[in-house]
């Protein structure tokens, strides 16, 4: 069966030893989740062209490059400078979207990556209107346990069900499918497709671009508002401040608004620098900070 596929490539941090004479050096390394270099594994055994998607910033891109040495065709980067942990509904989303734009007959999914789950698949899959399958642990019949047969246009798929427990399915496509961890081990690309995945050069599109109204911080917080966040919770995440700055002190303070409803707040008529001694004052003589 010819079949192109697209296959998720998140990162994930990974503990390294620290070199006790250096300084600065960090516990951890982003690098490609292995759960994905295991869809990654599947989707080359079973496709006839592979490519990476990857979502987000740096860490997207390490990941997609990682891909790219591993065997991938191809790739695709949905780039964007992350305020935090994307959530995973909205990574989903993106996901189907991209897919929508590049097209492909399969999407398979890694089981899981931090903040993460089996819920990607499932999302995604929904947005697609397309036939979903996790805990994919066989594909096709020359894999799959049994004697059994699928249709010319069909997948089959073995799943897990519980520990001893599986269950062949014959899945039509296009299809997203959830790969089990224990599918294979991740793939180690040869010499040749390493030096390939250093040359090669991503699809890159600006995420306002493949789904619009989605932003950086929508990414992390979902609809949230700055109005349902209070201020310590929208440091770095939320809707960005807007307004001026009297303004913003006065939502902060709790003071009257540019209309003059609600509050006992003053508008202060004086220089950035002015003003923010006088918060200063404000602030000391009641003992806020």
């Amino acid at each position: 069966m010819t079949m192109q596929a697209l296959v998720t490539v998140r990162a994930s941090p990974h503990r390294v030893r620290p070199d006790p004479e250096a300084e600065g050096i960090a516990t951890y390394r982003w690098l490609a989740n292995p759960a994905d270099l295991v869809a990654l594994g599947a989707a080359l055994e079973h496709a006839s062209e592979v490519v990476a998607v990857g979502i987000g910033g740096d860490r997207a891109e390490t990941a997609i490059e990682a891909a790219l040495r591993a065997g991938a065709d191809d790739a695709v980067h949905v780039a964007y400078d992350p305020v935090g942990d994307p959530l995973g509904e909205k990574w989903a989303s993106v996901l189907a979207r991209t897919v929508q734009r590049v097209g492909g007959d399969a999407v398979f999914v890694g089981e899981s990556a931090p903040t993460m789950g089996s819920e990607v698949a499932a999302i995604a899959g929904r947005k697609l209107g397309w036939a979903t399958t996790t805990n994919v642990t066989a594909l096709g019949s020359e894999a799959v346990a049994g004697d059994h047969a699928a249709d010319e246009d069909a997948l089959l798929v073995q799943r897990r069900l519980e520990p001893g427990r599986q269950e062949v399915l014959s899945v039509d496509t296009p299809a997203v499918l959830g790969v089990d961890s224990g599918f294979a081990n991740p793939p180690r690309g040869s010499l040749d497709d390493v030096i390939a995945g250093q040359k090669a050069d991503p699809t890159r599109y600006d995420l306002e671009a493949v789904a619009p109204g989605e932003s950086r911080f929508s990414m992390s917080v979902g609809s949230l508002t700055r109005r349902e966040c209070t201020a310590n919770e929208r440091v770095g995440r939320g809707a960005p401040p807007s307004g001026s700055v009297e303004a913003r002190i006065r939502n902060v303070m709790g003071g009257a608004s540019e209309s003059g409803d609600g509050g006992d707040g003053e508008r202060i008529d004086a220089p950035p620098a002015e003003a923010a001694e006088r918060v200063a004052e404000y602030l000391a003589e009641r003992d806020l900070c």
